[in-house]
């Protein structure tokens, strides 16, 4: 988190009322995404419901039902990728509770008694709660797929994709992603949804001259950006990227494409990331890559 300061601290409400296009990534809250995190922690190793933290299951809980007010404003969308993550924690959320729910029927026609009274004392509100998780995950998910943006030039896209996924990989901009999985080298377990998001703000500002915020809680978003930025230069209308770090309760606001740049020092990066950034340039329409050149 070194050298990422806030220009300023806002709240998930406030930052509706001031963009009017948001992209939102999988991780909004405390909520992270497939079997890593609160779910490898918490969820995972366990065999009974009585098992399961209840404080977890309610902290999961409240951020969910926080995603799914920041998902209700009009202005909140998201990308094909995070759409799909988000289905894939509901999977495997329901994956989980059948075979919980298996090994429950398993163990009560084994021993009748003993799991009368386990299942009194215990497993009955973890079931519930975790059930309503499954439910609201779900829902959370398929509001996601109805809000999910595809840009209109898919060619335009793509050379914007590919500029974000040189930048990524070029700076070696996926700490949280490395962190999140325990190696980052473990490039199968990334879809590049990071990527995606910053290739779509790009295509909302440079294409269709609009606006647009990206919220994480992942400075993988703000590493990408940041680098694009060097190497565009000031992009107007503005990319502004709001991030959550672990011990604040609002969000800053990290990112403002329309300054200028602050310059800073990338090793070994730079002359190949600059050639990459004037190559896909010259790929895009001239009304759309002149401000650049």
């Amino acid at each position: 988190m070194v050298g990422f300061i806030a220009e300023r601290m806002l709240s998930l409400e406030t930052i509706t009322q001031d963009e009017p296009f948001i992209l939102v990534d999988s991780n909004i809250d405390s909520v992270q995404t497939g079997a890593a995190g609160w779910y490898r922690d918490a969820i995972y190793p366990t065999k009974r419901f009585c098992e399961m933290d209840i404080a977890v299951l309610d902290e999961v809980q409240r951020n969910v039902v926080i995603s799914e007010a920041f998902f209700s404003h009009d202005s909140v969308h998201t990308v094909p990728r995070v759409a799909e993550e988000m289905a894939k924690i509901g999977a495997i959320l329901k994956d989980k509770q059948t075979c919980l729910a298996k090994y429950e029927k398993k163990a009560r026609s084994r021993d009748s008694n003993t799991w009368r009274k386990v299942d009194d004392e215990q497993k009955s509100e973890r079931r519930e709660l975790f059930a309503d998780l499954c439910w609201r995950f779900d829902k959370l998910a398929r509001k996601a797929a109805l809000v999910t943006y595809r840009p209109q030039d898919s060619a335009v896209f793509e050379t914007l994709y590919s500029v974000a996924l040189n930048v990524a990989a070029l700076t070696h901009a996926k700490v949280d992603f490395g962190v999140r999985y325990g190696d980052p080298s473990r490039v199968e377990n990334d879809i590049h949804a990071d990527e995606e998001l910053v290739a779509t703000a790009l295509y909302r500002t440079m294409v269709e001259r609009e606006p647009c915020a990206i919220v994480s809680m992942d400075t993988d978003i703000i590493r990408i950006t940041r680098w694009v930025h060097r190497y565009l230069g000031a992009i107007d209308p503005a990319i502004r990227v709001y991030c959550r770090m672990p011990s604040d309760t609002e969000y800053g606001m990290y990112i403002d494409t329309a300054q200028v740049p602050k310059k800073f020092h990338l090793p070994s990066a730079d002359k190949r990331l600059i050639d990459l950034a004037q190559e896909a340039l010259h790929k895009l329409p001239l009304e759309i890559a002149k401000p650049f050149l």
